[in-house]
């Protein structure tokens, strides 16, 4: 990051490292932008802390650009309703504990998938140690786009790995109820299952 922020600065640019999963690390490395003032830091409330339906977030940046990017946030964005603004507000004094609850969560789902493709003949992957998403590798010569039409017809909704440019992978996100993930990953290993053993 000290090296990307130094290039920044030989180019007089910025660049904004999206930060949304960081929380899930229970020991998260310092934000970008402490690192160096040319990284801009995004983040919110969505994803570790479960309440996107507020629509917020925020950017740390050197106060020079803050004017600058109001001004632009006023062209791309509409305004949330004020009371959703006073909602996510009034969560910033609750995140330790929501964060905590999401770490719990996202490690024994974690531990569940894990089990979970000990005993898979489709797929495979090294977990990441934190957070609530993995790209599922298929067999070689697999076609990520065919097996999820084919799985969404059978009511399993998994994004193919071509969609975030690495084809042959599924995207598994897994930071649902336990007894719900243990259910959905049942039928996505049952539907693939299928679903190869047509094409052999």
């Amino acid at each position: 990051m000290l090296a990307l922020g130094d290039w920044l600065d030989a180019i007089d640019a910025y660049a904004v490292v999206d930060e949304v999963y960081r929380d899930f690390d229970p020991n998260p490395p310092p934000v970008a932008q402490a690192l160096h003032p040319r990284l801009i830091t995004t983040a919110s409330l969505t994803k570790v802390y479960g309440l996107g339906s507020l629509r917020a977030g925020w950017a740390l940046m050197p106060e020079a650009l803050v004017t600058k990017a109001e001004q632009r946030y006023d062209f791309m964005a509409v305004n949330p309703a004020t009371t959703l603004l006073n909602l996510a507000l009034s969560a910033f004094p609750k995140l330790a504990p929501l964060r905590a609850r999401a770490i719990q969560r996202a490690q024994q789902n974690r531990d569940l998938v894990a089990s979970w493709l000990s005993d898979s003949t489709c797929f495979s992957v090294q977990l990441p140690a934190h957070g609530i998403i993995a790209l599922l590798q298929l067999p070689p010569g697999a076609d990520d786009l065919a097996l999820t039409r084919y799985l969404a017809e059978k009511q399993v909704l998994v994004a193919p790995g071509a969609y975030f440019g690495a084809p042959g992978t599924l995207r598994l996100a897994y930071g649902m109820e336990p007894a719900r993930l243990g259910e959905a990953l049942e039928r996505l290993e049952a539907g693939a299952r299928e679903y190869f053993k047509g094409r052999s």
